[in-house]
């Protein structure tokens, strides 16, 4: 059985052996990853403006050592191999154990983060412990961030979906990031008023009027937030360059994807934060709104695809930037190489994660352009 894009032809035979070849550890779990989920049947067309790779440096070469978080070793193991039939002489050691990705997990995201590493794959946007030894370690600058893909539809554990939900006899449809601000943050950056009852958000009906808003799912885990209440707390909480924060009153019943579902099953005047895959019977995922002039956005198949869902998340490479902030010329060029039609095209083959599109494949292609550099006269 093989797997075709068009930047050549690569089998998965040739994928196992190459993750193994990464390898020194025996231990299936730490060797390979996580193990994947079956490909989604249904897939996103590529995105239109999508062009095929032309390098901006031929041949470049050299080996540089990165970090791979345990569920893209298989993706990232595809981007190599597909690189190198266009670039032969780069090298790319993505060594294990593949772990979770913060630094107190990963001793590869470590080594990456204290400099001894030249990349990192990111599923998550890095935790303020390992943003500080990032910058200890690299004169105070931050780490290139580019998006190479996006997450899943609907695999746990891969980058799925987030979704806000409600019980199933709750009459809201959808809210706005202001309101959700005004039940979840403790400072109401967005100007709602504090929401205490269902007649906050709208709902006139006497049965909700009244009924309490209990807000569940903030996901934080001791001083640190978890991946997904990053994502509330960047993209809801916070606004106009200042950082939000949290309720310290939200009920901490609600923190898990799976116990989320179930609490706001079981009590209809609950929210709570979870994901795509991880919803059950007695709730509803919402529509969202980023301000109160857009539209309203169902956590639909096809709103994901097209990328109009707005708490979608992406996957990161993450690169080292030289004292003029520039990257590397070898990884620069990888990372130029996934922004291509080819590249995308290993995401969309693998079928587990999403391909860019969009404005989530503009910003991509705005930051690599902004640390990349001029294209040698000569180079095409």
């Amino acid at each position: 059985m093989s797997s075709k894009h068009s930047g050549g032809r690569i089998t998965f035979a040739v994928l196992a052996l190459a993750c193994c070849l990464l390898s020194s550890n025996p231990a299936a779990s730490e060797t390979l990853g996580r193990p994947l989920p079956a490909p989604e049947t249904s897939r996103p067309p590529l995105d239109s403006s999508l062009t095929p790779y032309v390098a901006c440096r031929r041949d470049v070469a050299g080996e540089r050592s990165g970090s791979v978080p345990a569920i893209m070793p298989d993706l990232a193991v595809r981007w190599t191999l597909a690189f190198r039939t266009q670039q032969r002489g780069a090298q790319f050691s993505m060594p294990p154990p593949y772990a979770g990705p913060q630094g107190r997990l990963s001793p590869t995201l470590q080594e990456f983060l204290d400099g001894e590493r030249q990349f990192a794959f990111m599923t998550r946007e890095l935790t303020s412990v390992d943003r500080a030894s990032f910058r200890r370690a690299h004169g105070g600058r931050d780490p290139i961030t580019i998006p190479v893909a996006m997450g899943s539809f609907r695999h746990f554990g891969f980058v799925d979906t987030m979704v806000f939900v409600v019980h199933q006899d709750n009459p809201i449809t959808g809210l706005t990031f202001a309101q959700l601000d005004g039940i979840y943050s403790a400072d109401r950056l967005r100007g709602h008023a504090p929401v205490r009852t269902w007649g906050d958000l709208g709902l006139t009906n006497p049965q909700w009027k009244d009924r309490p808003v209990v807000a569940l799912g903030g996901g934080r885990r001791g001083v640190e937030d978890s991946a997904k209440a990053v994502v509330v707390r960047q993209r809801i909480l916070s606004t106009q360059a200042r950082e939000g924060v949290w309720n310290d009153r939200l009920p901490v019943m609600g923190d898990g994807d799976d116990n989320v579902p179930s609490w706001v099953a079981k009590s209809p005047g609950a929210i709570g934060i979870t994901v795509l895959s991880q919803m059950k019977p007695g709730v509803k995922a919402i529509a969202l709104a980023a301000d109160e002039s857009g539209a309203f956005v169902v956590p639909t198949m096809s709103n994901v695809y097209e990328g109009r869902y707005p708490l979608l998340r992406s996957v990161d490479l993450l690169l080292a930037p030289a004292a003029n902030g520039a990257a590397d010329p070898v990884l620069s060029e990888w990372a130029r190489f996934m922004l291509s039609s080819e590249g995308q095209g290993v995401v969309l083959e693998q079928g587990v994660f999403l391909p860019l599109r969009g404005e989530f494949l503009k910003q991509a292609r705005a930051r690599l352009a902004a640390v990349e550099g001029a294209c040698p006269p000569d180079s095409r």
